[in-house]
């Protein structure tokens, strides 16, 4: 049975809680509630949680505190994670994707206009492969590829790498420029994270 109250000083099993959870140090955690749709209530958040597979959309957030969204359901075809612009007023800003669970087709995480710079380092079956924006490029033009706005996973097994325990960091470095590092565990049987960055920018598509 639920009921609706406030608990302190208690030891409690299969806890469920809908709303604003307070710790200590005033850390908030929100849970994403099991409701279809773009989310955009989640500014006031530190730590996010998704408990089904629905897009995850931050890009009204306009503050530099940190975030750590925790992708605590499958993420099923087509669906994304849609990220904060790096502005002038959010340098500094850094948000952790961690994958409980693993991506199950064609999912995104990036920015609209954002440039992604960085690598991804996979380590799967066959051993471990690095992928970097850099990488092609040369001492006067390292940047071969300077528009990057996403990071990609799909079952093509050149794109794979969302398995659970992948992690993924953004660091707000410039306006229109974050640093990205990606830590990618797969169980498939590949040799190459080619088309783990790409130029497609994360557009809202559907729910």
């Amino acid at each position: 049975m639920a009921e609706i109250g406030c608990l302190k000083d208690g030891c409690f099993q299969n806890l469920q809680v809908e709303g604003n959870v307070m710790f200590d140090k005033g850390l908030t955690h929100k849970t994403v509630l099991s409701v279809d749709g773009v989310q955009t209530d989640l500014s006031s958040s530190r730590i996010i949680t998704n408990s089904r597979s629905h897009n995850i959309d931050l890009s009204a957030e306009k503050d530099a505190r940190d975030k750590v969204i925790i992708v605590n359901h499958a993420m099923e075809n087509g669906k994304y994670i849609k990220l904060p612009e790096s502005t002038a007023a959010n340098i500094g800003k850094h948000i952790r994707v961690i994958f409980a669970f693993r991506v199950l087709g064609a999912f995104a995480v990036g920015f609209e206009s954002t440039t992604i710079i960085g690598s991804a380092t996979l380590i799967g079956a066959y051993g471990t492969y690095i992928r970097a924006t850099t990488q092609g490029g040369t001492e006067s033009n390292p940047f071969v590829h300077p528009n990057y706005k996403s990071i990609r996973f799909a079952d093509e097994t050149n794109k794979r790498g969302g398995e659970s325990g992948s992690v993924l960091d953004f660091y707000y470095v410039d306006i229109g420029r974050v640093v990205y590092r990606g830590n990618l565990i797969t169980l498939d049987s590949i040799e190459s994270i080619d088309g783990h960055f790409s130029e497609s920018a994360v557009v809202h598509v559907g729910s």
